[in-house]
């Protein structure tokens, strides 16, 4: 007893149960409304491989001005309480600041909900509409007060003009707290660098091009005469920018490309004779169906995304619903929590490759035949017992066109196309978003390795050998990546393309 009424261990307790009523208070409290913010990246923009020098020349503009050193800065924003964060909890708004950087540009490039709804609050809340609502001014960006429910999270992405790092935050959050989550750490994680990398160029910033201003000694690898590439649409840029590259690093080569989709790529390989076949190249989507002898090359992990008209009002869906769309099962968007919109099928024709990769990969069936309309709007006069809507597009670009513009639209295509594309909402599938790391966890399945086939591997001419050797090479990886692609040469896309 006497220990007991020791004044030390009466004050050595009261400060004990203090401490712990403190720690209590803050964990039962403060954070039912506490907002945290990350910096996942934030460094200087180098976009040319070093060891090509002169080779390739790409350069960051706005307005048709270069922006001097420039540097990019990811950060997310999220709502990790306990309850919903409303406008008038801003005390005092979020402000990050750079330093002695200028801020040039800023892009919402993912958030939930969809990026276009976020903006659209900012600019209600007050906000520039150029810079995605945000408020710019010299080194500092002002994030407008919206609401954010519990679990709610923005990435804002800024291109910034001037050297030196360094992210500050302030801000004041009534009856809760704002916190720092953990920095970025050595070097950014390579799919973090993407979504920068593509955010810049959904921005229309990224400009120049990969080719030489300046000629350069042809490599020993170079070889002369022509390629011809023909195949997949969804990986047209792609192909396009290395391409640029290796007809400006071999000046004696041409190369020829005709993006007419993956099966009849294949389909024109196996019908050439075998005098030019060597010097051909076909892009798949995925492994190709019966391609006999011909040869395959692994070359990048392509993600794609299931698209919808933002009239929708979906964000998630099952595999399940997905399959239950397409076979007819649900014809309006109420029946899946959306809004009161007919659902209308925007598919491709049965040469593409992503229409083969979303059978295997998501319908685990073939897409439904019947073509129920030529516009996507009226129903042809001998469809009209068909369930739902199903028009074709022959390419990427004109899915994504057609999903913008008809109310209810639903499709599927590549993830970096639709990261382009303004006006489409991608859907959640299984609750997973298209990314690299979902996809080596097992939690998203529409994906596919690109291949390149060619005649066979004994049959492949020296020039078509040099251009597949030089996809493996820094530059092309740099390319691929930039497009959204892992390429399979590169240790991030794990055994995926084995």
């Amino acid at each position: 007893m006497s220990s007991l009424s020791d004044p030390q261990n009466v004050l050595a307790s009261l400060g004990i149960l203090v401490s712990t009523m403190v720690a209590a208070f803050d964990w039962l409290w403060l954070s039912r409304k506490r907002l945290s913010y990350r910096v996942q990246l934030d460094s200087p923009v180098s976009l040319s491989p070093q060891h090509v020098g002169d080779l390739v020349r790409v350069r960051l503009e706005d307005r048709g001005q270069e922006i001097q050193d420039p540097s990019l800065v990811l950060l997310r924003v999220e709502n990790t309480g306990s309850q919903h964060v409303e406008a008038l909890d801003f005390e005092s708004r979020l402000r990050f600041s750079f330093g002695d950087r200028q801020v040039v540009r800023v892009d919402i490039p993912e958030s939930d909900p969809e990026p276009e709804d976020i903006a659209q609050r900012f600019v209600d809340s007050g906000g520039h509409a150029d810079h995605a609502g945000v408020l710019v001014s010299g080194n500092e960006i002002v994030v407008p007060r919206i609401s954010l429910n519990k679990g709610n999270y923005f990435k804002l992405l800024v291109i910034l003009s001037g050297e030196a790092t360094g992210v500050r935050a302030k801000g004041f959050l009534r009856g809760g707290k704002i916190v720092k989550g953990p920095q970025h750490s050595g070097r950014p994680r390579r799919t973090t660098v993407v979504v920068g990398l593509v955010g810049v160029l959904s921005l229309g910033l990224l400009t120049g091009s990969l080719l030489t201003d300046k000629k350069t000694t042809s490599p020993a690898r170079c070889e002369s005469g022509s390629i011809e590439i023909s195949g997949s649409t969804a990986f047209g840029d792609a192909i396009q920018d290395i391409a640029s590259a290796y007809r400006n690093r071999c000046e004696q080569a041409t190369v020829t490309i005709s993006n007419n989709g993956s099966v009849e790529g294949i389909r024109r390989l196996q019908r050439q004779e075998s005098s030019v076949s060597g010097n051909s190249i076909s892009m798949s989507d995925g492994k190709a169906e019966s391609p006999g002898p011909l040869a395959a090359h692994p070359i990048a992990v392509m993600l794609f995304s299931v698209v919808v008209n933002p009239a929708a009002n979906v964000q998630s869906l099952t595999a399940g619903q997905i399959r239950g769309i397409y076979r007819g099962d649900y014809t309006n968007w109420k029946q899946l929590g959306g809004d009161d919109q007919s659902i209308t099928l925007v598919g491709r024709n049965a040469d593409s490759g992503t229409r083969t990769a979303f059978q295997r990969q998501v319908l685990k069936a073939a897409e439904p035949a019947v073509v129920s309309s030529g516009d996507c709007k009226t129903r042809t006069e001998f469809s009209q017992d068909a369930p739902v809507l199903r028009c074709e597009r022959s390419s990427t670009q004109e899915v994504l066109d057609t999903v913008r513009r008809i109310p209810g639209a639903i499709a599927y295509a590549e993830k970096h196309a639709v990261l382009k594309t303004k006006e489409v909402s991608t859907v959640k599938i299984d609750g997973s978003e298209p990314d690299i790391q979902r996809v080596l966890q097992g939690d998203y399945t529409f994906w596919a390795v690109e291949y390149f086939y060619t005649s066979g591997r004994s049959k492949e001419s020296p020039l078509t050998r040099s251009f597949l050797d030089f996809l493996s090479e820094e530059t092309a990886k740099k390319i691929l990546l930039i497009n959204g692609h892992v390429p399979c040469a590169d240790s991030t896309s794990g055994n995926l393309c084995t």
